[in-house]
């Protein structure tokens, strides 16, 4: 995942996401194979992010992102990677010491059946606790889900000791062509670090110097679409509409499969009117990540522009069942389903 906090997670169904901020915390393979195996052990003993179906766990995230995104307190402020924020928070989840022991103890055998040291599970949890302290704000997530307590380490050391054979604990380190790969993303570390100031930011509603950030960022790491989004979105937030379209669509060429970049390039050519291009960036959005609200109110707005009353109406009722009629979107497409009949008044 291309996002700079430290993090590792298993969403439903079982598939395993961990960012480029956690792995570049790693020196080799084999911490990698620790990290992945640790989740992969959440997975198999089912434990709660994995109990709850997909569709579950995503129509929540979608539905509470979008009734958040109405709030006042987020509106005109990076709102619409607050709604990607939002989603993904919810498919987290929080691990008991009983989870995260068993998951380490799953995550132990599965690293040595593949053939990695297994003294690099307990050297991967020294190293991230270690990096925890110098920064404790960086780590904040991956701790709140994964509690990394010095009894769940001196469990994996008395594990390590008895548990495996010494010849498994003799295998050579995974180091040099890891950081071959890794190098890359080290070396990106300190764009994705000036981002990370950005989306402070436009927390505190500075989008202007947000936007600075981000550009300095993308300018310095040119081919990360990411980046591109993030700057787009923020200079879309100041109504440079032009601008973030452009933006936008440099992030499309760089990855034609960030839904992000696509809906802030929808969000924008409705701005500039242009209603087709909007369409064909939203529906792109909506193939990437289904029924999205901003997606279907963006959608509702360029559908009324042109005039065609009942598609603006099929878009609207998805944000009012999402939102409940609830914040600027939410009223916005709500009045219009009234005015037009599909409502009744109040």
């Amino acid at each position: 995942m291309d996002d700079n906090t430290p993090n590792a997670y298993a969403l439903p169904g079982g598939k395993i996401t961990i960012t480029r901020g956690l792995i570049s915390k790693l020196d080799s393979e084999d911490q990698l194979a620790a990290v992945l195996g640790h989740e992969i052990g959440h997975v198999t003993a089912r434990h709660a992010v994995v109990s709850a179906s997909r569709d579950q766990l995503l129509g929540l995230a979608l539905g509470v992102g979008g009734a958040v995104l109405q709030s006042e307190e987020v509106a005109g402020a990076g709102a619409i990677e607050l709604a990607g924020q939002v989603g993904a928070a919810l498919l987290t989840t929080k691990y008991s010491r009983d989870q995260e022991r068993q998951a380490d103890e799953l995550g132990m055998k599965y690293m040595v059946a593949a053939s990695y040291n297994p003294e690099a599970f307990v050297e991967t949890m020294r190293v991230l606790a270690s990096a925890s302290q110098r920064e404790p704000g960086q780590f904040e997530t991956l701790f709140s889900s994964h509690p990394m307590t010095s009894e769940r380490i001196a469990t994996a050391e008395q594990r390590l000791s008895a548990g495996f054979a010494p010849e498994t604990r003799k295998r050579p380190r995974a180091i040099q062509a890891f950081s071959r790969a890794v190098g890359p993303l080290k070396e990106e570390a300190p764009a994705f670090a000036l981002a990370d100031e950005g989306k402070a930011l436009t927390r505190q509603r500075q989008i202007g110097p947000a936007a600075e950030k981000f550009e300095r960022a993308a300018a310095m790491v040119s081919r990360s679409p990411i980046l591109h989004a993030f700057w787009s979105d923020a200079l879309y937030d100041l109504r440079q509409y032009d601008r973030a379209e452009n933006v936008s669509d440099r992030a499309n060429s760089l990855n034609a499969n960030l839904y992000y970049a696509r809906l802030v390039n929808g969000a924008a050519n409705w701005r500039l009117r242009n209603h087709q291009e909007s369409l064909e960036q939203l529906r792109a959005a909506e193939r990437l990540v289904p029924e999205t609200v901003l997606v279907a109110y963006f959608a509702g707005r360029n559908f009324e522009d042109m005039g065609n009353r009942q598609a603006a109406a099929e878009q609207y009722t998805k944000v009012v069942r999402a939102t409940q009629g609830r914040g600027e979107y939410g009223q916005y497409a709500a009045g219009r389903l009234t005015e037009w009949g599909y409502l009744r008044p109040g």
